[in-house]
This record gives C-alpha cells, sequence and structure tokens, in this order.
C-alpha cells in the first residue's frame, strides 16, 4: 500500500474524532495523531510544514476569540490544512508544505480579522524542520493598538518548545519509576560505589569521575556521568574516527577495546562489560536527564551525522539500558540501532520497559563472560586497539 493512501486513510480516521462543541473542529489527541504524521512524512521526503498556535491575549475574551477565529480558519485554509485543539484550549493549524514566510501569510490575514473584531492575542509560527531539524520559530502579537504588537524571533528555548509540541509526550509511569529504581539503586549500591572509587584511585591517577556532554531528551545537552575507564590523556579522536566508520558502514558495531590497550586502566575492561562503570548515571536518572530505559546517549559530533529520521529517538529519555542493548547490541549496524531505538520511542509501555529491564541482566553476564575469556586467551599482537562505541 502507497504511503499516501495510508496518510489518506490515517486523515479520515482523525477525522471522525471531531469534537462537537465549537464547530466541530479537531480533538487535542485527534490532531497531535495527525502533527506525528506530517512530522513523519517531513523526516522522509524532506520537506518543511509549519504549524500556527494563535491564543487570546485575554482568557475572559477566549470563547469569543476562538468562535471567530475558527470562522476565519474555515474560510482561508486549504483542504489540506487541518485546524484542531492544542493544548490549554488554544487553536493550531497544520500547514503541509508551507514555509516560515507561507506561514506568516495565512497568519496576518486570520489576525486582520480577529484584529476588526477588536480580539487581541498572538501566534506562534513552528516550522519544521529549521536549523539543526529543531524548527524555526516565532511569536507575532497583534492588537489594534501598534504599540501593543510585536515579534520574539527564534530561541533556543522556542526551537526545544517546537520539539516537544511535535514528540509524543512522556508516558507518566516513567517518572514514577525512574524515581523508585534510582533511589533504591543508589541506596543498594553505594558500598559498591564506594569501592569501585577507591580501585579507580588506586590503580590509575585522576578522577574518579568522567565528566561527558551528551546528547539529550529533545536533542538538549547533559552531563553523563560515568566511572573513569580510561587513563587522563586518552586520545578521545580515536574512538571518533571509528564511530564514525561504522555510521556510515553497513557492518556490526562491535567494540574494539582490548585487554592490551595501554588506554584502558586495569579493571577498565571489566567495570565496562559488567555496566558497572555507568552506575554514576542513576544520578542522572535521579535529575530527570535520563531514564533507566532509554536510547544510549550519544555525543555532540555524532548527533551531527544523524539523519533527520535518526532523530525521533530524541522523543524518549537516553537511558541505561534499552531495546537496542537487549537485541544484539554490537552485532548490529548503526542503521539497525537507530531503528530500534526509533521503535522504541514510538512505544513507550511499562511492560516494555520491565522486559527489557529483565533481559539486561543476561547480557550483561554474556559480556562478562567474553572479557574473562579474552583474558584467558593469548593476547593479540598489537599493542593497541581502536575503543568503540560507549555502552
Amino acid at each position: 500500500m502507497k504511503l499516501a493512501s495510508i496518510g489518506g486513510r490515517i486523515r479520515q480516521g482523525f477525522s471522525g474524532e471531531r469534537i462537537q462543541d465549537l464547530q466541530g473542529i479537531l480533538s487535542e489527541s485527534a490532531f497531535r495523531g495527525i502533527l506525528s504524521y506530517e512530522r513523519a512524512l517531513s523526516d522522509r521526503h524532506e520537506r518543511q510544514f509549519s504549524l500556527l498556535i494563535f491564543s487570546p491575549s485575554a482568557d475572559r475574551h477566549a470563547q469569543r476569540f476562538n468562535t471567530t477565529l475558527i470562522d476565519l480558519l474555515k474560510a482561508r485554509l486549504r483542504m489540506t490544512d487541518v485546524a484542531g485543539w492544542v493544548e490549554r484550549g488554544r487553536v493550531g493549524v497544520i500547514l503541509p508544505y508551507s514555509d516560515h514566510a507561507g506561514a506568516r501569510v495565512v497568519a496576518d490575514v486570520v489576525c486582520a480579522g480577529l484584529v476588526s473584531q477588536m480580539l487581541p492575542g498572538q501566534y506562534d509560527i513552528h516550522t519544521y524542520p529549521g536549523e539543526d531539524a529543531g524548527g524555526v520559530v516565532s511569536t507575532q502579537a497583534f492588537s489594534s493598538s501598534p504599540a501593543m504588537a510585536g515579534e520574539d524571533q527564534s530561541s533556543g528555548a522556542h526551537r526545544l518548545r517546537t520539539m516537544s509540541l511535535l514528540a509524543p509526550a512522556l508516558p507518566r509511569y516513567k517518572r514514577v519509576l525512574d524515581v523508585a529504581i534510582s533511589l533504591f539503586g543508589l541506596i543498594l549500591v553505594s558500598p559498591l560505589l564506594v569501592i569501585i572509587a577507591g580501585v579507580i584511585k588506586l590503580v590509575s591517577p585522576g578522577p574518579v569521575f568522567f565528566k561527558q556532554e551528551r546528547v539529550g531528551y529533545l536533542t538538549s545537552p547533559f552531563l553523563c556521568w560515568k566511572f573513569r575507564t580510561m587513563t587522563v590523556a586518552a586520545d578521545a579522536g580515536v574512538h571518533r574516527q571509528h564511530l564514525s566508520g561504522l555510521m556510515l558502514a553497513d557492518v556490526p558495531m562491535t567494540k574494539l577495546d582490548g585487554g592490551a590497550d595501554s588506554r584502558v586502566i586495569p579493571c577498565g575492561q571489566l567495570l565496562r562489560a559488567s555496566g558497572l562503570d555507568e552506575l554514576p548515571q542513576l544520578i542522572n536518572v535521579l535529575r530527570g536527564e535520563m531514564s533507566f530505559v532509554g536510547p544510549r546517549p550519544c555525543m555532540q559530533y555524532e548527533y551531527k551525522g544523524y539523519q533527520r529520521w535518526h532523530k525521533r529517538r530524541f522523543d524518549s529519555l537516553p537511558g541505561l539500558t534499552g531495546l537496542w542493548q537487549v537485541s544484539g547490541k554490537n552485532r548490529t549496524t548503526f542503521s539497525q540501532m537507530m531503528r530500534l531505538d526509533v521503535a522504541y520511542a514510538r512505544a513507550q509501555t511499562m511492560p516494555r520497559d520491565l522486559a527489557i529491564v529483565w533481559r539486561t541482566l543476561p547480557v550483561l553476564i554474556e559480556q562478562v563472560q567474553g572479557v574473562l575469556a579474552q583474558r584467558r586467551a593469548k593476547p593479540a599482537p598489537q599493542a593497541t586497539r581502536a575503543i568503540g562505541i560507549p555502552a
């Protein structure tokens, strides 16, 4: 079945959800469904679309504002445009194949009609994709008084807001589960944390923890914590070059960190294979920057090499473990990893999270067994080997 016919059926299905209390525009759930679908089309076919959101300047005029607005929209919008409710009782309009300038023309015509009825307010234009695939945003206040009108141009905070509108809301259970697991986990493993910190201090000079900026939920940056498993002067360029090659090649994402690598500290390989080096990320989970289950957090240079559809993985919080980690991990290609991450971000449920957590322990045991077997085997002739992607 062609994508267009699927899209037509999706739109017809959502059209059946129209509410009846105010001119029959789409309900918020139906509108969000079509918005998500337009984003998928945009990512697939490399085209822009715009989202208009209209807001009254005073709550007491909200009903008259929305009634007049919907009448104006019916007279102005194309057959392919979609109007519906979006967050806190405001009206949104999806304009397919419309850039920022085109959306502004539509908005200004509609606003002229509202101003003529003495109904001041503002509109936001979110055009996707924009800079860094995060959206181009502007806010325009309109009023019969020129002194009250004004425009606020795109900003980082606005672009983050665009992504939050386009992404599905995080499940409510997730934060409750994350706080409970991270608090219980930190209490339970606190003696182990002290032991690991002491071992690292004994075997290698330098800090116990390794902090690195990663790309998190809705592409927002955060500092990711780990136990340090490499020497302080380790060359990060080797990992970057290795990962860049994996992103372009259709080969398994095999980790190449060997025991003879002078950059890995004693016990570092075992910490990485067992996942113990990731335990400080329970702090990131407690702070809401990560989740216990989700795609692994990537680095900025890795993010810059992503295709647009890859970035759908950021609709979910990054995690300590995830679908990719329990579905073959280093036996999968980069493209397969992306598909697993995007699939998880699109369907986050508690049963799925619990199943992933349950499947994680055998994976970690297998990794530890692999490291121990490698140590018993004859060492490779090369003294230095490349470090693969972080766990």
